[in-house]
């Protein structure tokens, strides 16, 4: 019986530059301000313009 280990084959050489490492950050705390931050603000300014009394 012949096994064989299971890896994708889409793996590839990951960028190990310094510069995409932080680019990679940077869009992360993009995607993470769209997602959580533009939501949460939306929401506050709601809940300040009707407990405006």
């Amino acid at each position: 019986m012949r096994t064989t280990a299971a890896t994708p084959l889409e793996i590839g050489d990951a960028r190990a530059d310094f510069l995409s490492l932080l680019a990679g950050f940077g869009i992360s705390l993009v995607r993470l301000t769209m997602l959580i931050g533009l939501p949460a603000s939306i929401t506050w300014n709601i809940l300040k313009r009707t407990q405006r009394g």
